[in-house]
């Protein structure tokens, strides 16, 4: 019988646990019934003491049905009970697992036979002993049935807490102090850099629902340098934050308050764990801060007023906060500056612009050369490429007049720096019509050319100084006459040799320009002051800089009208006045929009406004316009209105012919006659002449045609062939080619016609030179935006600003909110 004693060893075992399993009925309706009152979320709304209380008694009594077990003389079955146990289950008698413990009563060869014999038939009864299967059932001992409501409960609790059953289950196991919380709760969002004007996004609120079950399917693209933040209230033990691979701990300002805030540098899985349980999982992807890119959208144009107009193309993720120009003399190689030296030194990057003068001269240390620098305002890109436009006037400086390399340099929020290709440009230079002023700037061009010539300049000084009826004793040009010699006479250095120079061009200025030149000085830099106000978005600012503007605009118009009136000396008239008033009023209410829309927080579209106000006020002429021109701008009106008529009938005759086409080809299909386009080649034929007469009289007119109009002049001929011969698909693919072409011409004749009534805006009341109404000059069709989306925008702000008040609010609201009120 020794082979079963392995059968026998595993006999024991199941014996035991067929004991053992009915005394674990109670255990397991108690942990069951505990659990199941966990899951249904029974103990977090219960005061601590109770859960707590509850969670002691049932390790009590669990330890209490335990030591019973140990008294009740619950241990490893003997091994003649197991032998007993494995003979009923098996069905057999005279107990033949016994015989190798047995001994004959008798001896003798009758005895021994017999007892061999029966060891054989003992020995073939067990041969295939089977192990007996443990009779396990709760039948007996629950009579009632009571495991079975247990096991509904706890079902019932699996699906109703989800995902989140894992941290019922362990807070519920968990033993606290009474009174504090259990639910756990938890906040986390991540705040995107500041320069990305992105709102927070939300990765779960306070409240249960969004444990565990965070995790998206696809990941939560965030900006590189974005901050997350978890707050995590509640439970046992202290969580941890695996922020892509990276392991955080929390702050626990209190036992159970936790905060954590980390930079989100790598792309992964956010995931937040309290002790063995997964509270939550976000799958994240950082998209890095591209660099910006600039380049110029065309060569740099002089204006009206001796300005420089830059346009330039910038391109960055969310914006660039800083961006300058930086002019080297010669084609981009390194050319030292002659005198005078400047002594600043050029900073490595862009700096956002902070008054004062736009343009500097710094030294560039690694190459020994001077840059002329001129700092631009910053645009918010949004990603997309933008053009702006910049006015600079360049012609007070020492270059003017020389070859350039022109680079435009920018930098993004986050550091990173962008160059354009240099360009090579010459500096306009100004021409001076009042012999003393043109004398007076020869002399500085020779100062600042040779500053050792400051002896030759000061007798030119002191010559002009002694006839102030040449410049009709003004005497804020004698004291600049002397003032510079003197300096000259002081000194031999760079430093007054600039000093001088400088005194000479401002003396030249108020000579050729008088009143209009400095109103127009103070009206450039109430523009920059306003330009400055609405990138510090100080409100207070912005207000009192509108109002400087307007006044400036007002000022400049008035001394502008009174040069041209004094040229002119047109006839009196009282309505001429009146129409200064109403352009002076329009710009006014340009300013007041500025004013309003950097008010309710579009400020870009506010710097716009500004940028178009600054166009104007560059373009207006510095001279009345002359008969000739009055006749171009009269004749490309006219020529305007004609391509618009033209376009129209044109339209129509596309039409008809299309559908004339269409039937003649659903004729054929039937057999039938196709009908013939001879109204259609009649009236595109009186097109054409049309044009051609068009342009006939724009060229008496003296006014250049655009190149569109003669290309629409040759699709119309062609077209009047096709029809003639019954061409129907080629008269339409020439009328599409001339309808478009009429459409380009009579936009650019638009567009030219709006740049002229721009630079018309500080003559006389829009009056030609006999004082008669100019055609269609008025700024009466210009159109303000409506102030319907302003109001708007002023009511939100204003609920805001009242939901602010509300004591009862949330950190995390007030924060967003104040937020939300940071650009008004």
């Amino acid at each position: 019988m020794a082979r079963h004693t392995t059968r026998l060893r595993l006999a024991r075992v199941l014996l035991f646990v067929e004991r053992l399993w009915p005394r674990l009925l109670p255990p397991v309706l108690w942990v069951a019934g505990f659990a199941a009152l966990a899951l249904v979320n029974v103990w977090a709304v219960l005061p601590g003491f109770v859960h707590s209380l509850a969670l002691v008694v049932l390790v009590v009594a669990l330890g209490r049905h335990l030591w019973r077990l140990a008294g009740d003389g619950l241990g490893w079955p003997e091994p003649a009970a197991v032998r007993r146990w494995v003979e009923a289950r098996a069905g057999l008698s005279h107990r033949p697992l016994d015989v190798d413990a047995d001994a004959p009563a008798t001896t003798g060869p009758l005895a021994e036979r017999l007892w061999a014999e029966h060891r054989r038939r003992m020995a073939a009864r067990v041969a295939a002993l089977p192990i007996p299967r443990p009779r396990l059932s709760w039948v007996e001992a629950d009579p009632r049935a009571i495991r079975v409501a247990v096991a509904l409960l706890f079902g019932a609790g699996l699906l109703i807490a989800g995902p989140d059953a894992p941290r019922r289950l362990d807070d519920a196991f968990s033993l606290r102090p009474g009174g504090t919380p259990r639910a756990v709760r938890l906040d986390a969002w991540i705040t995107p850099p500041d320069y990305t004007g992105a709102t927070p996004t939300v990765l779960a609120r306070a409240g249960d629902a969004a444990v565990a079950s965070t995790a998206t399917a696809e990941p939560l693209v965030v900006p590189q340098g974005s901050v997350l933040t978890v707050q995590l209230t509640g439970g046992h033990r202290a969580p941890v934050l695996d922020l892509a691979g990276d392991r955080l701990s929390f702050d626990s300002p209190a036992e159970t308050s936790h905060r954590v805030e980390a930079a989100v540098t790598a792309s992964g899985d956010i995931r937040v764990r309290q002790g063995a349980v997964l509270r939550a999982r976000w799958p994240i992807e950082v998209t890095p801060d591209t660099p910006p890119e600039a380049a110029f959208a065309g060569p740099p144009e002089a204006t009206e007023r001796h300005a420089t107009r830059f346009s330039y193309r910038l391109s960055d993720d969310y914006g660039v906060t800083a961006a300058r120009l930086e002019i080297r003399r010669g084609d981009g190689n390194h050319v030292r500056l002659g005198p005078p030296a400047p002594e600043r030194a050029l900073p490595a990057v862009p700096e956002p612009r902070t008054g004062g003068d736009a343009a500097t001269v710094y030294h560039a240390a690694e190459t020994d050369e001077a840059v002329l620098v001129v700092d631009l305002p910053a645009a918010r890109t949004g990603g997309q490429t933008i053009t702006a436009t910049a006015f600079q006037d360049l012609s007070d400086q020492y270059w003017a007049g020389e070859a350039v390399a022109v680079q435009l340099v920018v930098r993004d929020a986050a550091g990173q720096v962008a160059r354009s290709e240099p360009l090579a440009v010459t500096l306009p230079v100004r021409d001076f019509e009042h012999p003393v002023a043109r004398e007076m700037v020869d002399a500085r061009r020779r100062l600042i050319d040779n500053p050792g010539a400051r002896n030759r300049v000061g007798a030119t000084l002191r010559r002009l100084a002694r006839a102030p009826d040449a410049f009709d004793g003004d005497l804020m040009v004698f004291a600049a006459l002397r003032s510079a010699y003197w300096r000259l006479q002081a000194g031999r250095g760079i430093a007054q040799a600039d000093q001088a120079a400088e005194l000479l061009w401002r003396a030249a200025l108020r000579l050729e320009d008088g009143e209009v030149g400095e109103a127009e000085a103070a009206l450039r830099a109430a523009l920059d002051a306003m330009a400055q106000s609405l990138e510090s978005g100080d409100a207070g600012a912005i207000a009192d800089q509108a109002q400087a503007l307007d006044q400036m605009l007002r000022q400049f118009l008035a001394s502008q009208n009174q040069t041209f009136n004094g040229a002119q000396t047109p006839p009196p008239s009282s309505d001429q006045g009146r129409v200064t008033t109403v352009d002076a009023g329009v710009l006014s209410a340009m300013v007041q929009q500025i004013r309003d829309l950097a008010a309710a927080g579009r400020t870009e579209e506010a710097r716009q406004m500004l940028d178009q106000l600054r166009a104007m006020m560059e373009n207006m002429r510095r001279e009345p316009l002359d008969a000739e021109d009055l006749a171009r701008m009269r004749a490309a009106q006219q020529a305007a209105q004609a391509l618009k008529g033209l376009s129209e009938e044109q339209r129509e005759v596309l039409n008809r012919t299309a559908q004339r086409a269409m039937q003649n080809r659903a004729d054929r299909r039937q057999g039938l006659e196709p009908q013939p386009f001879d109204g259609l080649a009649e009236t595109q034929r009186r097109l054409s002449e049309t044009l051609s007469q068009l342009r006939g009289a724009a060229g008496e007119a003296g006014m250049e045609m655009p190149q569109q109009v003669d290309r629409a002049q040759q699709a119309l001929d062609a077209a009047s062939e096709a029809l003639a011969r019954g061409d129907g698909a080629g008269a339409i693919g020439n009328q599409a080619q001339a309808l478009q072409q009429v459409d380009q011409a009579e936009q650019q004749l638009q567009q030219q016609l709006a740049r002229s009534r721009s630079q018309q805006q500080g003559r006389g009341g829009g009056r030609d030179p006999l004082g008669r109404m100019a055609p269609d000059l008025s700024t009466s069709d210009f159109e303000l935006p409506g102030a319907d989306g302003r109001r708007r925008v002023e009511e939100i702000v204003e609920s805001l600003r009242e939901r602010l008040s509300d004591p009862g609010l949330s950190a995390e609201e007030r924060a967003y909110i104040e937020r939300l009120l940071r650009r008004y």
